[in-house]
């Protein structure tokens, strides 16, 4: 049986497993690495009304280094251990999640930022993630003429040469 919210505020049925649940099962399934759609496609075929959108934001959710999890379930400071942070995102790899594994991956978690907002960050880094130093861009200088252009008339004449004609 899968979660669904409607029926389960009536009180038609508990749901045996959550949809985070769901998801480590297909990550487990997928052999520990999966991208989003494969992760959707399995919870989708085992929970036909779930929708895809939802599937996606909660495995940002459940992803410990993905910056809109604060967004979602994560949403107070302190470092990601609560049993549905299970996933990391390998850097540079998009759209793709693994086992999340703090002696590999670092410590993960949410920081408040010096704007005031909450971060995810690497706690076990020495030097604080740029992300929290943010500040705003420096404003470009617009280009400034030191004069007013000159007329054509007020442009000094180049001085001629008289070249030799050539024979014809």
């Amino acid at each position: 049986m899968c979660l669904d919210l409607n029926e389960a505020k009536r009180g038609e049925y508990m749901a045996e497993i959550t949809l985070w649940e769901r998801i480590k099962e297909a990550v487990h399934a997928l052999g520990g690495k999966a991208t989003y759609a494969e992760i959707t496609a399995y919870v989708v075929g085992e929970c036909p009304n779930i929708k895809p959108r939802t599937i996606l934001t909660e495995i940002f959710a459940c992803t410990v280094n993905h910056h809109a999890r604060i967004f979602y379930k994560a949403r107070e400071e302190g470092a990601a251990n609560q049993p549905y942070d299970f996933l990391y995102q390998p850097r540079g790899q998009s759209g793709c999640v693994e086992w999340y594994e703090p002696d590999r991956h670092g410590i993960w978690g949410n920081k408040r930022g010096e704007d005031g907002k909450l971060h995810v960050v690497r706690f076990d880094l020495e030097v604080p993630s740029p992300v929290l130093k943010r500040t705003k861009p420096a404003l470009k200088k617009k280009a400034t003429r030191s004069r007013k252009p000159k007329k054509i008339d007020d442009i000094p004449a180049l001085p001629s040469k008289s070249f030799p004609r050539k024979p014809h």
